[in-house]
Order: C-alpha cells, then sequence, then structure tokens
C-alpha cells in the first residue's frame, strides 16, 4: 500500500486523468491543470530523496499518455525529471564513486546515454523555440529539430534498453542474448525455452523484462514494473502487459514512430542507471547534484 507522499501522488494523477478522459474525447482545461503534480509538490519535494524520485515514472505514465494518439504533456515536473534524472547520473559517474557505477556499466553505456539525452534535450529545445516569437526560420529550424529527434529518439532507446537488461540479468543471459542460466527463469519463460537448442539467444524484449523484473537482483525491479503495467493500462489494453510493451518495441522498429512506447523505455532506462547509485550516497551529495544541475543551465 502506497503510503504519504506517493499515496497523494497516486490519488491526484488518478484524479487527472480522469478529468482528461471525456464522453466526447480528450479535453486539457485549465481545471485539469489544477490537479497537475507540479501544482500540489514543488520540486524539491520529489528530489528529497532517491526512493520517491525513482518512484515518480509510473505516475508520470499516468499524466502523458491517452488513448488514441494523444499525448498530453502539460506538466513541467515531466520534463524536470528527465533533466534531473540525466544530471544525477551524470554527477555520480564524474564526481562521486564513479567505480560504483562503471564497475556494473561501461563507457559505451554512458555514451549511449549521452545520445540519448542529446536526443531527449533537442526535442525540448525545438518545443521551447515553438513556442516562442522568433523568426520564420527559428521556427522552421525548431521544426526540423523536433520531427528529427521525435524519429530517432524512439528508435535509439529500444535496441539501448536491450543492451541494458541483458547486462542487468548477468548470470541467467548473456550480453548477445544466450541463455546462460534457464533455472532463473520464470516458470512461463522456463516452458517456452526448455526446449530451444544449446546457445539460444533470447531476441524477446518482452522476455527479458520479464527476466528483469523477476530474477533480476536489481533494487528497482517492482517500479520497473510497475512502468509496464501503467503503460498497457494508459493504452486500455486486455493484454499482457509486457506484450504489449514489446509490441510498442517492435512497431516502433518496422516504422510506426510513436513516442508513447519510446517514453516508457526511456524512464526504464532511467532507473537502470539510477539503481546504482546507493539512496544514503544520494542524500549525503545532494546539494552537489544541484549546484551541478545550476552549472547546467
Amino acid at each position: 500500500m502506497k503510503t504519504g507522499m506517493l499515496a497523494n501522488i497516486d490519488a491526484l494523477t488518478q484524479q487527472y486523468r480522469q478529468s482528461i478522459i471525456r464522453p466526447n474525447g480528450i479535453v486539457l482545461g485549465g481545471e485539469t491543470l489544477q490537479l497537475s503534480l507540479s501544482k500540489h509538490f514543488s520540486f524539491d519535494e520529489f528530489i528529497s530523496n532517491l526512493e520517491t524520485f525513482c518512484s515518480l515514472p509510473p505516475f508520470l505514465l499516468r499524466t502523458t499518455i491517452f488513448p488514441g494518439h494523444n499525448i498530453i504533456i502539460a506538466d513541467p515536473i515531466i520534463d524536470f525529471y528527465d533533466v534531473w534524472a540525466m544530471q544525477t547520473i551524470q554527477f555520480f559517474s564524474i564526481y562521486n564513486r564513479p567505480q560504483l557505477i562503471h564497475s556494473i556499466l561501461d563507457m559505451k553505456d554512458y555514451m549511449n546515454l549521452e545520445t540519448l539525452a542529446s536526443l531527449l534535450l533537442c526535442k525540448k529545445t525545438a518545443d521551447a523555440l515553438l513556442g516562442t516569437e522568433f523568426t520564420l526560420n527559428h521556427n522552421a529550424l525548431s521544426k526540423v529539430i523536433n520531427q528529427a529527434s521525435g524519429t530517432i529518439a524512439p528508435c535509439f532507446v529500444f535496441p539501448f534498453l536491450e543492451g541494458l537488461i541483458r547486462k542487468e540479468c548477468g548470470g541467467i543471459i548473456q550480453p548477445d542474448g544466450t541463455i546462460t542460466n534457464i533455472d532463473a527463469f520464470p516458470e512461463s519463460l522456463k516452458r517456452k525455452y526448455r526446449t530451444k537448442p544449446p546457445n539460444y539467444k533470447i531476441s524477446n524484449i518482452s522476455d527479458e523484462l520479464l527476466i528483469l523484473t523477476t530474477a533480476s537482483t536489481n533494487p528497482l525491479k517492482t517500479t520497473i514494473d510497475a512502468i509496464i503495467q501503467e503503460f498497457a493500462k494508459c493504452l486500455n489494453s486486455t493484454e499482457n502487459a509486457y506484450s504489449v510493451f514489446g509490441n510498442a518495441r517492435h512497431s516502433i522498429l518496422h516504422g510506426d514512430i510513436s513516442f508513447k512506447g519510446a517514453m516508457a523505455a526511456k524512464y526504464i532506462v532511467f532507473l537502470l542507471f539510477l539503481s546504482k547509485i546507493a539512496p544514503d550516497d544520494y542524500i549525503k551529495n545532494l546539494e552537489g547534484i544541484k549546484k551541478y544541475q545550476l552549472s547546467f543551465w
């Protein structure tokens, strides 16, 4: 059962979603905006401890992804979360016990994270330009940036996520997907893969995620499962949540570009990095992280 701040966030985001979904479609008005998270909590409350911050993604999905083709992003906490997560990970990878993270994730992972960050920030910059009184040329440039990042980011984030999942499931599956320890699989996957030939390679992000959330030791695996479950609920799907997520990956990589699946994948990528930071270390370095954030802006 959720208690305290998370219980309030849970209730508020449910109200927010209910107020937007109307019988005649999706409606976002001033009354609805009063239910946004940033109207009820300060940014400092969201970042006060790592556990609270890492618990936010399922609720953020609930306030951004809606049935049909509508994606509602009106709450400043959405963009704030992305920037704070990226900068916190970078702070710990550079300034504070970087070996804690680098012992598990290599430099290639960080280069990929920087690429993802660039794509996300490009889109935010383009959105900002489109909302200002710039010249026609500036608006044209912002549209190009927005369209490019909106197409590339979804195609990039899923393969990146799959590589991280496999590393996180070390000892169970190898980085290339080869099964190492099928006995650690959940029962449903044992039945599926037991008859496969030796050195069989899994290439199914739905199954890999299920191994992550049921068999890995990742401390945030419960939250990652909640992201996957919430993503399926946001789409009003009655299918298995992991299959819904996998289908989103397949549709993007086969030409159906959509930010919906990419949003969920992005949050899981962040959590896999954030899970390498000890909550006590986060608290001890919170003021340093804030100063680092200011230098970024």
